[in-house]
């Protein structure tokens, strides 16, 4: 599925006579062309999808949409958007950099680029050694002044009732807000994947090449980074389920392999950008003076058995857990131990993103097979 924002005074190439009437309306219409791949010796599945458009305001419409069975191209569109755009470009001009003035206005934007380039992170951006944006900037907030178009995102089938494979072509931007405003984690993970493979050979072009000192092709690893090293999730505000962040983990070390330097032996710059913010995670919550810290497994939790039913009898419920570390007072803890019907050792969440960090730092390659 490719999805793409056309102005209001012209339409898409390949749209039919209908839809190029409804683009004469003026604005700005989506455009979504759903064209079925069929591996060889796979099956084609049709009949009716769910097409979820998500505006910027909030806005969120679906619309039921149709697969030919005989895997043929669609097209479903041109849809209007009513919100306004999410940036504009002359907030872009502002955060690349770029003049108004039409003097030398290149030139201006390259020396400035070189300028701060010079005096950025390890990777020769607006980034701290650290890895935390000079001007206090989230990759939420860099990646969405690429976004000129009133979309945040689009979902096909969010409710997992098509039988096939689905994959869905749209800019940076909207994956990333669907990454951090879709409460559904499966949403999450698939727009983490997809972000994983950038750049696509159908993406959107901006006009400018970095925002606020940040090359535009660093911000989808950045994303991920965020979402890694717990940045709170617009939809909950709160950082992400801890199974989410170990496929950020994931899609970071699947990013860095497709942008794998020739040779391990290459430093500087962007290279190891993924591998970079993976070993910035570890270091920020397992090692300290030198020395890796130890897995803690010891959150003990209580169990209590809650007698009763409907019909008073015997029967049990599994409601009566309580973390020991949650009661504050000795008599308190003393108490709740010696009531309990089971205590057990719960492991920590956050391990799992812990190992999922050491297995992508483990899977990282240079182009020559070697790890750095």
């Amino acid at each position: 599925v490719y999805i793409e924002a056309a102005d209001g005074s012209s339409s898409a190439p390949s749209a039919s006579a209908a839809s190029q009437s409804a683009v004469a309306v003026k604005g700005i219409h989506l455009h979504v062309v759903a064209e079925p791949v069929i591996p060889e010796g796979g099956s084609m599945f049709g009949g009716p999808v769910t097409l979820r458009v998500i505006e910027n305001e909030g806005q969120c419409r679906e619309f039921i949409k149709n697969i030919p069975e005989d895997g043929s191209r669609a097209e479903w569109g041109p849809v209007f958007l009513h919100a306004r755009p999410v940036s504009t470009a002359k907030q872009q001009q502002a955060a690349s950099g770029i003049s108004d003035a039409p003097s030398a206005s290149a030139a201006g934007s390259t020396a400035a680029g070189a300028v701060t380039g010079g005096s950025g992170g390890p990777s020769g951006t607006g980034f701290t050694s650290d890895h935390l944006h000079r001007g206090g900037f989230q990759a939420l907030e860099l990646i969405r002044i690429t976004n000129i178009t009133p979309l945040l995102w689009v979902r096909v089938d969010p409710h997992g009732l098509y039988n096939g494979r689905l994959n869905i072509f749209q800019q940076d931007a909207c994956l990333a807000e669907q990454l951090f405003h879709d409460g559904d984690a499966a949403g999450q993970v698939e727009a983490m994947r997809a972000l994983a493979e950038r750049p696509l050979k159908i993406q959107g072009t901006p006009k400018i090449n970095n925002v606020h000192d940040v090359p535009i092709a660093e911000l989808p690893v950045r994303v991920l980074g965020d979402c890694l090293r717990g940045s709170v999730a617009l939809h909950c505000d709160l950082p992400h389920n801890p199974a989410v962040r170990a496929q950020a983990a994931l899609a970071i070390a699947q990013w860095q392999n497709n942008k794998a330097p020739e040779s391990r032996d290459v430093v500087g710059g962007s290279a190891w950008l993924g591998l970079d913010l993976l070993l910035q995670y570890f270091r920020e919550r397992y090692y300290c003076n030198d020395v890796v810290l130890p897995i803690n497994f010891r959150r003990l939790v209580l169990h209590k058995h809650i007698a009763g039913g409907a019909s008073g009898g015997d029967t049990t419920s599994d409601g009566g857990y309580q973390y020991l570390d949650a009661l504050s007072d000795k008599d308190e803890r003393k108490h709740a131990i010696e009531f309990a019907d089971e205590v057990e050792i719960e492991e920590d969440e956050e391990y799992r993103v812990r190992s999922a960090c050491i297995t992508g730092i483990a899977s990282i390659r240079a182009r020559d097979g070697m790890t750095p």
